[in-house]
């Protein structure tokens, strides 16, 4: 569980807003290949986030079953256990459901913070777009696009793709096809978005289009990379405080005077105003005939 350990490192946590998951919204996208998503996302539950699990159409029901198990036996050791899971699922030639709007729409969130995925998931869940690189067809454009449909322009979500397919090619340096002149070209173009980011992999920096921006997070075992992928100019999405609601005047407590301020009462030097409790009289009235009753009760031979 490889990626499940990721998430709750604590490289992965120094990186989150907050250094916490807690309320945090984590999409997760898992296959039956891609089974250590499955765990990354309960961990992430288990760290207080809300998480959307989106699988393979004919694995639903599986998926289900784990998060009722998670919901009812899971230990809350870490006193932060999140309850908000949800699961969906897509097929390749139906991916109305692998929308960014509409999964966070569906966990009542205005977007998705965090995006975990295998390059072996996506092909499972959406369909065979090559890895990050493109694969043998060396074209990347598709599987931008796919992420493009998660994170719209001037999102702040982030996206942690395991390179479990592209490990070799995305390390590697690209290699050119065509006349001198487009390799001079292309060349350039890999060596200007090289050399900003200094922990781009060649591979990555070559298919990397101008409205994204990536580095590498880790290295699992196996020489599997770990890239981050973010946009470029997140617009940061100010969450409004929450107003402060005054409490109604509540009778003071034990004071002799209904102008007394210890109760709750708001008082305001200006101008000699005070603020008068008509209730307190109310109950200075019972508590007086209450304690002649009981005085007179007790004076009864």
């Amino acid at each position: 569980c490889h990626v499940a350990d990721l998430m709750a490192s604590r490289h992965m946590i120094s990186t989150l807003p907050g250094r916490s998951f807690e309320g945090k919204v984590v999409c997760v996208v898992a296959a039956f290949s891609g089974a250590e998503c499955m765990a990354a996302g309960l961990v992430s539950a288990m760290l207080g986030a809300k998480v959307m699990f989106v699988c393979e159409r004919n694995l639903e029901t599986y998926f289900q079953h784990n998060v009722r198990l998670f919901r009812r036996d899971a230990l809350d050791y870490t006193k932060t256990k999140g309850k908000t899971l949800l699961v969906t699922s897509c097929s390749p030639g139906r991916t109305q459901n692998f929308d960014g709007g509409l999964l966070s729409e569906k966990l009542q969130a205005p977007s998705l913070d965090m995006i975990v995925m295998t390059e072996a998931s996506v092909s499972r869940v959406v369909g065979d777009l090559g890895g990050i690189t493109g694969g043998r067809r060396g074209e990347a454009a598709g599987f931008f696009r796919m992420l493009g449909d998660l994170v719209p322009p001037h999102s702040s979500s982030k996206i942690l793709v395991v390179c479990d397919q592209s490990a070799v090619d995305i390390m590697e340096e690209p290699r050119f096809k065509g006349d001198k002149a487009e390799r001079t070209e292309t060349a350039s173009i890999s060596l200007s978005s090289w050399s900003l980011p200094e922990d781009v992999p060649p591979g990555l920096a070559a298919v990397l289009p101008s409205d994204w921006q990536g580095r590498t997070f880790c290295q699992l075992p196996q020489n599997i990379p770990v890239v981050w992928l973010e946009r470029p100019d997140p617009e940061v999405v100010k969450k409004k405080p929450t107003p402060l609601v005054c409490r109604p005047p509540m009778p003071p407590m034990g004071a002799s005077s209904s102008r007394c301020g210890c109760g709750g009462h708001l008082q305001s030097p200006l101008l000699g105003q005070r603020v008068e409790n008509k209730e307190w009289f109310a109950k200075n009235a019972e508590l007086k005939q209450a304690l002649m009753t009981h005085n007179s009760l007790k004076q009864m031979p």
